[in-house]
């Protein structure tokens, strides 16, 4: 059976895996690796081995696709129509049924996504009229909104600058700040109807050839009062990544500043965050320098946020109504909670499981603030979620969370009899809790019960719906003794493309080590980087285009797959018929990289491969309060985002094209070139300024990239994080190319110019060659006769012993 039930013989690995008889029993299939076929194999061998009726098999898919492609392929390969795949939702209404007697109502909020949306989003609105629900909403915008960010929690300039950029911090006024607690004081200045401008000039010119005007935090024109913070403890400690006595310094400069122009000033400090009296302290300062407060209306605020351009409230809706799903999908009463409190009413019982949230987090020791945020959530949620269940009660409906845990019980309780022995799970990497519980559930009520689930940890890219990578990754701990299996044969892509692909995902050392060998083999590499300058959307289809063409001469005809990360960067429809009619014999498809999962084509062209927000790896976090709902994640950096990467390359049979802009590469991208891996470089050529782009960062913030822009008399370098850094430099005084740092110089990046500047050691500017009294010497370029200056210089004698001075 095992020669004949596929187009090919099953492998010995899964010939193995379809004969396992343990009682839990965990198949790791790699990608393109025939994870179906063992599905299939494993029913016709427990069948025909008279080992099950078809009735004792209860075989599960995630979605209702790929339920019938599984059914399909019974019915196909072992010629019978008895065995039949079910989705988790489906075996829960069985379940139901059989128990009530009669099917459950399923909601048209759990079929409409768009029924749903509005739903909560006329729910919202209601509650939005209500005094006390506005006040919870004001309260959020002002103080909640964001995570805290703490600048001495962390190690480097870099992680600091990438946890402000990454919560994209935007004052309730609209501007974005540089750090949380500016945060706070503009949302109190903005509360209580203060007039203030953040980082205005100073009144006073202090602008030098070496140095940008001074610009304290912030400035009230209509007191003439300035507010200077500054990020130290109350010992005068700056952050590790900080140099405190330049910083100190700097504070001192200021302070004489003010004082020599008697222009007047209030200091707030880090170490007043932390003792939680921040805004307190600032209101008694405000009071003392005369500043008087006209505090906004609740109603004031709220009809400021509802004319707001990025529609704030909406994003909160959304935000709350994502929390309810997660919450609903989550299940944490399994593990949180006894019998007797699971029986509670859905209304007491979801405040039940709130606080028992906030004192998993004091537990925890989370600070102060994070517990105020959850009991914000809670305030911001619960009314939500009674108006969303009492919905589902007075409609006699259900939702598909409803389906899973209802039958969940049903079984634990023993309403429900399993009838089933084998319990066969596919893309078992995908299970969430709530799944998992109730086939633990179905199990444990049968000792002869035997759980088989194929899946691949490498492949799990599902967690922001709920999915837990531990089912797969700790089996053992969750279900108990296991057989293990491997499948360690891909017949899907060749052995440069496997080599590649799991070398990249295993990075992350929690992944599951396999050994793939491919049944296909090259002698070189399939994976082929096109480095490009970006550009505009036209640019971006020229070079699709280009990957197209060298495609096309490689194979008349062929299946590609366009992916990206987010489809609005994906080319649409008309635009891919056009390539087609152009080009002869292809077949295009565009699609993200997570509806990629289990698709193939002979050559895949992925594209948004660069650093961001909105690129790849994704640096658009989940909200935390999204991810204190979701299963624990991995410590490794972009974790997930790196599995996805793996699925995307995976997807080809032959070749894989990396479309990158090197003005802003993506880190994925970085770590393929300056890692070694083993793809082809020189496939579409690269430009000098190609090459150098890839590792030129900012050295002020260390996460933007110098970017080339134009002002009013000459073109220079900014960083692409501004207006949070607005560091700036010149280009290469020969050829204009941007400079990049290497040791104690900066060095043209234009291999044909080779200009080199010397650099200062103390402060890092740039040396500047100077005629003195006693002879030529080099000497900072941040050097000044008053304030804060860095003195730093080269006599000509000793300028010839240091490297790079000459």
């Amino acid at each position: 059976m095992f020669d004949t039930v596929e187009s090919n013989p099953l492998t010995d690995k899964q010939r193995l895996a379809c004969v396992m008889g343990e009682e839990n029993n965990l198949v790791l299939a790699g990608a393109g690796s025939g994870k179906t076929s063992v599905m299939i194999g494993r029913t016709g061998y427990l069948l025909e081995s008279e080992q099950a009726t078809a009735d004792e098999i209860l075989m599960l898919a995630f979605g209702n696709k790929a339920a019938e492609e599984m059914s399909t392929r019974v019915l196909d390969k072992l010629n019978t129509d008895t065995v039949k795949a079910s989705t988790f939702h489906s075996l829960g209404q069985q379940i139901i049924t059989a128990v009530e007697g009669r099917k459950p109502s399923l909601s048209a909020l759990a079929t409409n996504t768009m029924a749903l949306d509005q739903f909560l989003e006329s729910s919202f609105n209601e509650l939005m009229s209500q005094d006390a629900y506005k006040a919870v909403v004001v309260r959020h915008f002002l103080y909640f909104r964001f995570e805290p960010i703490n600048p001495f929690a962390f190690n480097t300039l870099a992680d600091y600058n990438r946890a402000v950029k990454d919560n994209d911090l935007k004052a309730n006024q609209g501007e974005l700040v540089k750090g949380y607690q500016a945060l706070l004081i503009a949302n109190f200045l903005y509360k209580n109807g203060i007039e203030y401008q953040y980082e205005a000039k100073y009144e006073r010119q202090t602008k030098t050839l070496d140095f940008r005007q001074y610009q304290p935090d912030f400035y009230l024109p209509e007191f003439g009062v300035y507010i200077a913070h500054y990020d130290i403890d109350r010992d005068g400690n700056t952050a590790p990544y900080v140099d405190a006595a330049k910083y100190l310094e700097g504070i001192e400069w200021k302070r004489e500043l003010h004082e020599t122009n008697n222009t007047r000033c209030i200091e707030t400090f880090h170490y007043e965050w932390t003792e939680g009296k921040l805004l307190q302290q600032l209101e008694d300062k405000l009071s003392n320098f005369g500043v008087d407060s006209h505090p906004l209306s609740n109603d004031e605020i709220i009809a400021q946020l509802e004319s707001a351009e990025d529609r704030p409230l909406a994003e909160l809706c959304a935000l709350l109504g994502k929390m309810l799903k997660l919450f609903k999908a989550s299940n944490m009463n399994g593990e949180l909670f006894t019998p007797e409190e699971q029986t509670l009413a859905p209304t007491t019982f979801f405040q039940k499981i709130f606080e028992r949230i906030l004192r998993l987090l004091s537990n925890k020791h989370q600070t102060a603030n994070d517990l105020n945020r959850m009991k914000s959530a809670q305030q911001l949620m619960m009314p939500l979620y009674m108006m969303y269940e009492n919905h589902l009660l007075e409609n006699d409906d259900i939702d598909f969370d409803d389906m899973i845990i209802k039958a969940t019980q049903y079984v634990e309780n023993g309403d429900f009899t399993s009838p089933w022995k084998h319990i066969m799970v596919d893309e078992f990497q995908d299970i969430s809790s709530s799944r998992a519980d109730l086939i633990i559930a179905l199990r444990n009520q049968s000792k002869d019960c035997s759980l088989f689930c194929v899946g691949d940890d490498w492949q799990a890219i599902y967690r922001f719906a709920g999915s837990d990578l531990s089912y797969i990754t700790a089996f053992k701990k969750h279900f108990g003794v296991t057989q293990t299996t491997t499948l360690d044969m891909t017949f899907r892509f060749n052995n440069s493309i496997s080599d590649i692909a799991s070398s990249f995902v295993t990075r992350n050392p929690e992944q599951i080590e396999k050994d793939i060998s491919t049944f296909s083999q090259v002698s070189k590499p399939a994976v082929s980087l096109f480095r490009t300058n970006g550009g505009n959307e036209s640019q971006q289809l020229a070079n699709v285009e280009i990957v197209l063409k060298a495609i096309s001469a490689l194979k008349s005809e062929s299946t590609i797959l366009i992916l990206s990360r987010y489809s609005f960067t994906l080319p649409d429809t008309q635009i891919l018929e056009r390539f087609e009619k152009d080009l002869g014999n292809i077949h295009l498809t565009a699609m993200t990289m997570h509806a990629s999962k289990g698709k193939e084509a002979d050559f895949v062209i992925v594209m948004g491969l660069e650093d961001g927000k909105f690129g790849f790896p994704s640096e658009n976090q989940e909200h935390p309060l999204v991810d204190v709902l979701l299963p624990p994640s991995q410590a490794y950096p972009f974790a997930e985002e790196r599995r996805l990467f793996y699925v995307a390359i995976t997807r080809a049979k032959h070749r894989t094209y990396l479309i990158a802009d090197m003005k802003k590469p993506s880190s994925f991208i970085l770590e393929l070139i300056n890692e070694a891996y083993e793809i082809e470089l020189d496939e579409f050529g690269t430009s000098d300024a190609q090459l150098v782009h890839q590792s030129v960062h900012c050295p002020v913030c260390e996460i933007g990239s110098m970017m080339l822009r134009s002002g009013k008399h000459s073109d220079f370098y900014g960083c692409s994080g501004y207006p949070r850094c607005n560091h700036i430099e010149n280009g290469c005084q020969e050829c204009g190319a941007v400079m990049q740092r290497s040791g104690e110089r900066k060095v043209c990046t234009d291999a044909s110019c080779q200009v080199s500047v010397p650099i200062c050691p103390k402060c890092g500017a740039e040396l500047v060659y100077r005629k003195g009294r006693n002879g030529n010497f080099w000497g900072c370029k941040n050097y000044r006769s008053e304030g804060v200056s860095c003195g730093y210089s080269v006599s000509s004698v000793e300028t010839a012993k240091v490297k790079g001075f000459e």
